[in-house]
């Protein structure tokens, strides 16, 4: 999945559902690195386990689902039976709806996706309430296209011209033939999402979905498969690289209705982050990565009252050779700025020293994200070539924690700074 995607912290969900009988759901989300809480008010999300529910409770279900979720993110899943239902092919237009599979892969991508977009979002909020808070004045351009076109990629057959012909009953669709018309339509926002019939051989099939998730513009489409008999194996297999949905063909409301919701939820994140790179600016109100110090702490106190969880992050840059020109410090700090993804917010509190907020991280990933941009910097030089200047660095990471203070979580991680090449590397 796109790397935008990837959760920042291990993830707690709690199902409402499960019964007898299924406890491969729980166990293919700790496989994965999840936690799994009966506690619906300390996860990150909620999954509603319909694959064994009666078609007369799905109603019920679903209804306790939305009431327990609140604003967290909702997931359903269901069996591979019964979705020519007609309360599914709904709830699959205005919820995230995948099919169970043994090693749930689908709806373990689907959860991670849920889950960053939330913590996305909820950035950008913390930093909407800054701004208004300070005053400020920040323009927002969250201009994106509006088409609501598809694109099929099917063998020539009679297959291609049955499936063209009631996907475009539903919303314009467009056939195409070659990987270019694919790539340029969805370049130029022709259309918004994908379906695919495969041929025998897959790994043209594959290797486009790959491509496309790599490809920064583009890697969010929605991409449902069309198999004929979909198994287990099918829907893991393509979850792995990347498709949204696996699904027979004669079920194309259902595989239109999923298609439709993902392609908002994209246009949504789309303008989310947008948001994010907008409210960044400098206290001249200029777009910028190094946010000025006064957003940075008031979002960083909005934060601290929210209890969501982030850590913060102190990068110390030290030149090799004694220079007393502050100016040194300008170009290193811009590198490590453009290293960080837009939902971090990243400040210089003096010269040498920046500070970088990552919301929705616990410490192992912040541990990353540190020795990342350490290293971005230590294999760089510097300033102009016949005078080059390289940095050793210092990083030190804190972790929120109920009822801390911004002044505290400041001055702890302003007094635990440790060279990153030592093993010890320091966590306030």
């Amino acid at each position: 999945m796109p790397h935008d995607e990837v959760p920042r912290r291990k993830l707690v969900i709690s199902i409402i559902g499960t019964q007898t009988g299924h406890s491969n759901l729980s166990e293919a989300l700790i496989d994965n690195d999840f936690v799994v809480s009966t506690d619906h008010s300390l996860s990150d999300a909620i999954v509603v386990d319909l694959t064994s529910t009666h078609s007369k409770n799905i109603t019920d279900l679903i209804r306790q689902g939305r009431e327990n979720a609140g604003g967290k993110p909702l997931a359903f899943i269901t069996s591979s039976r019964g979705l020519s239902d007609d309360r599914l092919v709904s709830l699959a237009q205005n919820d995230s709806l995948v099919i169970s599979t043994k090693f749930q892969k689908p709806l373990i991508r689907e959860l991670q996706r849920l889950c960053v977009n939330s913590d996305n979002a909820h950035e950008s909020s913390v930093r909407l309430r800054a701004v208004a808070s300070l005053g400020s004045n920040s323009s927002l351009n969250l201009q994106h296209s509006e088409s609501t076109s598809s694109l099929l990629v099917a063998p020539p057959g009679p297959d291609a011209l049955r499936v063209n012909s009631e996907l475009n009953n539903l919303h314009p669709t467009f056939c195409v033939m070659s990987r270019q018309q694919i790539l340029i339509s969805l370049e130029n926002a022709v259309a918004d999402k994908l379906f695919i019939v495969p041929d025998r051989n897959r790994r043209p099939t594959a290797s486009l979905i790959k491509l496309i998730r790599r490809h920064s513009d583009i890697s969010s489409t929605p991409i449902v498969i069309f198999e004929k008999s979909p198994t287990d194996r099918h829907r893991d297999y393509w979850a792995s690289l990347g498709a949204d949905l696996v699904i027979n063909s004669e079920n194309l409301n259902m595989g239109a209705a999923v298609a439709g919701h993902l392609a908002r939820l994209q246009k949504t994140q789309r303008d989310i982050k947008s948001m994010l790179r907008h409210l960044s600016f400098t206290s001249a109100g200029e777009m910028s990565r190094l946010s000025s110090p006064r957003l940075f702490d008031t979002a960083l106190a909005i934060r601290c009252d929210s209890g969501t969880p982030f850590c913060l992050g102190a990068l110390r840059l030290t030149p090799h050779e004694e220079n007393r020109n502050t100016h040194v410090f300008t170009e290193p700090s811009i590198y490590v700025a453009l290293g960080c993804p837009s939902i971090d917010l990243v400040t210089r509190i003096a010269p040498d020293t920046l500070l970088i907020s990552m919301p929705g991280a616990d410490l192992a990933h912040a541990r990353r994200r540190m020795r990342m941009l350490a290293t971005l910097v230590l294999d760089l030089k510097f300033g102009p070539q016949d005078q080059p200047v390289t940095f050793s660095v210092e990083t030190s990471i804190t972790s929120s924690s109920q009822d801390i203070k911004t002044t505290q979580m400041i001055r702890s991680v302003m007094t635990n700074f440790q060279k990153t090449d030592d093993p010890g590397f320091a966590i306030a």
